[in-house]
């Protein structure tokens, strides 16, 4: 069976097209582009473009020494944790010397808003997760318990910066497994089943508002029809 359990991380940003005949400037290096993270977090912030680049400057800076610090193949995993917790903080203050007083408030009602938002949205998978799985209440408060030990762990394995993509990856895979062998210690086969069949909802509902947005992968080459011939 495979994997039966994975936490979904979503998050939406704006896509705006302009079209123009000209072909479109090359896209800038990925560190360089403060845009992409406007019309997610800042966008309510109505931030200067005296702002747009100090935050597009400090994020350069902040990946330039991110990449050189894992360029250093001597450096063990303990300091490359606390050199990288360093970098985040210094960022974080960086970034917050941009801002104003009243764009800090708002940043922090908005995280606020987003745990309150997060919080709503658990209640209700738990209450439909009670529903269709039929759990007892000690399996909902196992459930509820391996999940949190999943996505504190999973969390933490995300904000790692000593990894690289693939290393997390690698690590988010062994995490799964070991949270999917909690699951089956006190789930009977056939809501694991269910589990699995929720998860493959979810996927395919995820991927249906993935293309509906326009984000869809290059389309496979056109086959050309066989020559007909002639017996």
């Amino acid at each position: 069976m495979k994997k039966l359990f994975s936490t979904f991380g979503l998050i939406a940003f704006g896509t705006i097209v302009f079209a123009q005949t000209a072909p479109p400037p090359p896209k800038a290096p990925r560190h360089e582009g403060f845009d992409r993270r406007e019309p997610g977090f800042y966008k309510e912030l109505n931030l200067t473009n005296e702002q747009k680049e100090k935050l597009k400057e400090v994020n350069k800076g902040y990946m330039e020494q991110l990449q050189e610090l894992r360029k250093n193949e001597d450096i063990t995993i303990r300091e490359m944790k606390t050199k990288t917790e360093a970098l985040r903080k210094d960022i974080e203050e960086k970034r917050s010397e941009i801002f104003t007083a009243e764009q800090k408030k708002q940043l922090d009602e908005q995280k606020k808003a987003g745990t309150q938002r997060m919080k709503e949205a658990m209640q209700q998978r738990d209450s439909r997760l009670k529903e269709e799985l039929k759990l007892t209440e000690q399996q909902q408060q196992q459930f509820a318990a391996a999940r949190e030990s999943f996505t504190t762990k999973a969390q933490s394995l995300r904000e790692n910066q000593a990894l690289n993509r693939e290393e997390k990856a690698k690590e988010l895979k062994k995490l799964g497994e070991e949270h999917k062998g909690q699951l089956t210690k006190f789930l009977s086969e056939e809501q694991m089943q269910q589990l699995h069949k929720n998860k493959m909802e979810a996927a395919k509902k995820a991927m249906k508002h993935h293309r509906k947005d326009g984000k869809r992968g290059p389309k496979p080459p056109q086959r050309k029809p066989a020559p007909e011939t002639t017996l």
